[in-house]
């Protein structure tokens, strides 16, 4: 297989060190391009190492084409080398499984085209996730010559002269409102104080309908991080600070709304589930493409599986005229709390203290507009989605936020900036990275040029936030899991350039010097679990006027 590949003229070959930092560089591939990276390893724990990028391709479904080589049946489970049970080895993780067997000329070569035409519809279909493919030889495995019966790939002759596969699977596309409940147009035109919430969406999604429909309803619009719309200067009625302001149980209380229509997948914000969870009798209308449940607050009224684009459309259509005036004192109240939050936030990042929301706010305003950025989960995602800086560039933005965990990423940014073609920004948390230091390996090999803003704290920050903080005797050393690395030291001693800052002005001057190179280069930031706690203190005692009206 490897040697297939190799010596394809079309192919793009990439070679990773470790088969954890393959699964999860094609996995940042097909989040930049919608397509799936071909995963091709040798039997044993090699495919075993796939799991975590698996799992976070299936809950965010994500294509993939895995295909692992195999021992043939008679050295299974008889003590023979580098052999385990892989039929099923993802479980029901993976879209679909299929069990190879060892080439004859007694199968028909069809069977290889068929298999292969719909392991890739199972990858790529409206359910779209991980496909594994299990294939079995026998010695040698080698690529040499071995003798074929003349007339055996006779039925394949035109085939070789196509470009085409051997069958073709046409996707059923969504058009139109699916089943629409007779009760939800008519909502949505009595609707005044409506709330537009924009989940997670891939990049490659067209979100020209949706904001079209954003304009027409003049609602207020909280657009998640990773909706393609929180960075930018677009549209009027987004609400940056949405997640601070509901985070104050009196403006939960008194900002009631009457429709809450949520097209995409689920946001990072924490406090708009508590929105949800003191207004349940609100009606709440969730879009997304696929039909899983995507409730965990239990309180969707009306599930609708269909593209959010095509809904947006659909329904801008049955909205002959905007309805965008009734709502104008609810948007403004809503505009107006924004306006004073994000003051007082711009207020107390000016004191120019270096800590990780500031750095989250410095990346969303100093990003070129040619660069793709990557997020790392824990307090990263968090702080870029409350604190970026809402005009700067709209550049494509992804995040591992299936399974959300903190494995791989640096090999998923690779691989998204490899599929944008283009340079790209990670930021990261240290304990992210020391889980993928393998492929700083990739990112020397490969010479993408990624700018990797890695915020050092010495351990696991989050957990300052949890209520586990108040247990000293286990905090510290149980759950931040303290360290005394140093990640730029690494970095240079594979002949990746590195630099460390200490003040936020020193980042600044660096990261702008970075975004201009041809190569890699890693900027350690030596941050302080206090300072990033003196700032949310700082922030939340801002006091939020009550809607009123």
């Amino acid at each position: 297989m490897t040697a297939a590949v190799a010596r394809h003229p079309k192919a793009r070959l990439q070679i990773c060190y470790d088969e954890r930092a393959a699964a999860f560089y094609a996995l940042g591939y097909a989040r930049a391009t919608g397509l799936p990276a071909l995963l091709i390893c040798t039997s044993g724990t090699a495919v075993a190492n796939y799991l975590p990028a698996v799992i976070e391709a299936s809950v965010d479904h994500l294509p993939m084409l895995i295909c692992s080589a195999d021992r043939p049946p008679e050295l299974e489970q008889c003590g023979a080398n580098q052999s385990i049970p892989q039929t099923h080895l993802f479980g029901h993780h993976a879209r679909w499984f299929f069990d190879i067997p060892c080439p004859t000329e007694s199968i028909a070569p069809q069977f290889v085209l068929t298999t292969l035409a719909q392991a890739l519809h199972r990858a790529t279909g409206p359910f779209a996730g991980p496909v594994h493919l299990n294939w079995r030889f026998r010695e040698p495995l080698v690529p040499v010559e071995s003798p074929i019966s003349p007339d055996y790939t006779e039925p394949l002759a035109q085939w070789w002269k196509d470009s085409q596969p051997w069958t073709m699977y046409a996707h059923a596309q969504a058009q139109g409102l699916p089943a629409l409940p007779p009760t939800l147009f008519a909502s949505v035109v009595r609707a005044v104080r409506g709330v537009l919430v924009l989940g997670r969406m891939p990049v490659w999604w067209d979100r020209t309908p949706i904001l079209r429909l954003a304009g027409r309803l003049g609602w207020p619009l909280f657009a998640d991080i990773g909706s393609g719309v929180r960075l930018g200067m677009q549209p009027s009625q987004r609400i940056l600070s949405f997640d601070g302001l509901l985070r104050d149980p009196r403006w939960r209380a008194s900002s009631k709304p009457d429709l809450i229509l949520h097209l995409g997948g689920p946001l990072v914000a924490k406090h708009f589930l508590s929105y949800l969870e003191e207004h349940p009798d609100t009606p709440y209308v969730a879009v997304h493409e696929h039909p899983e449940r995507l409730d965990p607050t239990h309180q969707v009224q009306t599930r609708l599986a269909c593209h959010p684009s095509a809904f947006a459309e659909s329904l801008c259509a049955l909205l002959s005229v905007d309805i965008a005036e009734r709502s104008q004192e609810w948007l403004r109240s809503w505009q107006e709390a924004d306006q004073s939050y994000l003051r007082h936030v711009r207020e107390t990042l000016d004191l120019d203290d270096l800590h990780e929301p500031a750095i989250a706010f410095d990346i969303s305003r100093l990003i070129p507009k040619e660069h793709a950025l990557f997020v790392g989960n824990s307090m990263p995602i968090r702080d870029l989605d409350r604190f970026a800086d809402g005009f700067g560039h709209a550049v494509p933005l992804a995040a591992n936020r299936g399974a959300s965990g903190i494995d791989g990423l640096l090999a998923s940014a690779l691989g998204f900036v490899a599929g944008s073609r283009t340079k790209g920004t990670l930021l990261i948390g240290d304990l992210s990275l020391i889980h993928d230091l393998n492929s700083l390996i990739l990112l020397k090999q490969s010479r993408i040029p990624l700018v990797i803003v890695v915020l050092n704290n010495h351990g696991g920050g989050i957990f300052r936030f949890l209520p586990v903080a108040r247990f000293e005797d286990i905090f510290q050393r149980c759950f931040t899991t303290p360290h005394d690395i140093s990640i730029a030291p690494i970095a240079q001693s594979i002949g990746i350039s590195a630099a460390q800052v200490t003040s936020r002005s020193a980042f600044r001057d660096t990261y702008r010097e970075a975004t201009h190179a041809l190569q890699p280069v890693l900027i350690e930031v030596f941050t302080h679990t206090d300072r990033n706690m003196a700032f949310y203190q700082a922030l939340h005692a801002h006091t939020i006027t009550p809607f009123t009206s």
